[in-house]
């Protein structure tokens, strides 16, 4: 849904259910590379929606696109 059908009312719900601060979390936990690297697609393909939201942690948003 988040690759091919992101509308911004779906970007914002998902910011509302946390799935952002989620993909955040799975990029700090021990997991598998393929999965990391799935969730820094996801983040960074709506890096610009969610670039001023709280849930993002500070020391994210400097790998983030401008």
């Amino acid at each position: 849904v988040s690759k091919f059908c992101a509308t911004p009312s779906v970007l914002q719900e998902m910011l509302q259910l946390g799935v952002v601060s989620k993909l955040c979390l799975v990029l700090q936990v021990d997991c598998s590379s393929k999965i990391k690297e799935r969730a820094i697609e996801v983040l960074k393909l709506h890096a610009r929606a969610w670039k001023n939201s709280p849930c993002i942690p500070a020391n994210l948003l400097s790998s983030y696109p401008a």
